[in-house]
């Protein structure tokens, strides 16, 4: 797969949006009780908000587990005669200019909007 994207695209279309999709989603009341066993949790007594930073700290763990294995270009250390993969920036004809895409885990932090990279979230 390849992206044209400098840094701060990268940030605004694919970052900004995973941390805004896949884990802020989880402050709305409304998509929690959409998952069956949230809304069982909140129909025994569950404070909500803590369901919700639960639920917003296991997206957060999976966003995060997923852009690290892509940081680390898809190797398994076990298997070392086995390629890997990584995103490339390319051109804008298309062609790869070799320039990788890195520290996507890192940079997915920067877009907390509380400024607290997810810190709060293991409180």
């Amino acid at each position: 797969m390849y992206l044209d994207l400098d840094a701060e695209q990268l940030r605004s279309r694919l970052l900004r949006p995973l941390w805004q999709d896949a884990v802020d989603v989880w402050r709305d009341i409304d998509a929690i009780r959409n998952v069956p066993a949230a809304r069982r949790l909140l129909d025994a007594g569950a404070d909500p908000a803590d369901l919700s930073v639960a639920m917003r700290a296991a997206a957060l763990d999976a966003v995060f587990t997923a852009l690290s294995r892509i940081d680390d270009d898809g190797r398994d250390p076990a298997a070392s005669s086995d390629g890997g993969w990584r995103l490339v920036r390319t051109a804008p004809d298309g062609t790869p200019t070799g320039h990788g895409l890195g520290r996507l885990s890192e940079e997915l932090l920067a877009q907390d909007p509380s400024g607290r990279a997810g810190v709060d979230l293991r409180r």
